[in-house]
């Protein structure tokens, strides 16, 4: 753990060298780069700082690996600090807050990777302030979601239902199904939205709700053969176009 600790520690230094000569050589077209403390990028005339910058290098060697190509990594953490910039420059057009309970959540975030990884952070010029703008921001994202798509949200609305069949003992805990004892065992779902696709928009006027219920009882009644026959014969006229 140490080994690989220092050796993500080290690499840092060489992509110093390379953000200055990426900036220098004006490869990155969509955002300036400053070598100076105590900005990193200039996206869209907003100045995201060294040390966010920093966290989302170390997040982009972690997803791509510690060897990775520093151009590959340049490149990731990039669009991770542009989706940084875009979610809380979202959030605060679409006036999107956090509740009290929500910022604890952040906090205890904050607390629960510093406790593991400060020691790490501090080396690499991390803070527990950089990680409170990061999983801020990531709460943020998480509400524009629910501003979008939650009950009478701005965009497409959509739901979901399940039932299930089966001679078994079945039992839910809200986040597992199981299902013990059984010979068989029938999973119907439904899905609807209100997208009109033949306006290619949303359309407030489709009761996507009632539609749902209607499906998921159809679906419920059929003969199980027939809904079979008809899926299978589906899937294979998609497959010949």
């Amino acid at each position: 753990m140490k080994k690989a600790v220092f050796k993500k520690t080290k690499r840092f230094v060489s992509f110093i060298l390379i953000i200055a000569i990426f900036a220098s050589s004006g490869i990155l077209s969509s955002c300036s780069i400053e070598r100076e403390d105590p900005v990193a990028l200039t996206l869209n005339g907003k100045e995201i700082k060294n040390d966010v910058f920093t966290y989302f290098i170390d997040k982009a060697m972690t997803e791509l690996g510690v060897n990775a190509d520093e151009n590959a990594v340049l490149t990731r953490a990039t669009e991770l600090t542009t989706t940084y910039y875009k979610t809380n420059s979202l959030a605060v057009k679409c006036g999107v807050s956090l509740s009290t309970a929500q910022k604890a959540s952040v906090s205890e975030k904050v607390n629960a990777y510093w406790g593991i990884y400060g020691d790490y952070y501090t080396s690499i010029g991390i803070t527990k302030e950089t990680l409170t703008k990061v999983f801020t921001s990531e709460a943020y994202r998480n509400q524009l979601l629910v501003h979008y798509y939650g009950e009478g949200g701005e965009g497409m609305s959509f739901g979901a239902k399940l039932r299930i069949k089966t001679d078994g003992e079945l039992s839910n805990d809200h986040s597992t199904i199981t299902v013990t004892d059984a010979t068989y065992l029938i999973i119907y779902s439904a899905f609807e939205t209100n997208y009109n696709v033949e306006k290619y928009d949303i359309d407030e006027t489709i009761d996507f709700k009632s539609k749902l219920n209607d499906t998921i009882e159809k679906l419920c009644n059929a003969d199980y053969d027939e809904i079979k026959e008809k899926h299978i014969d589906n899937v294979c006229d998609e497959g010949l176009n």
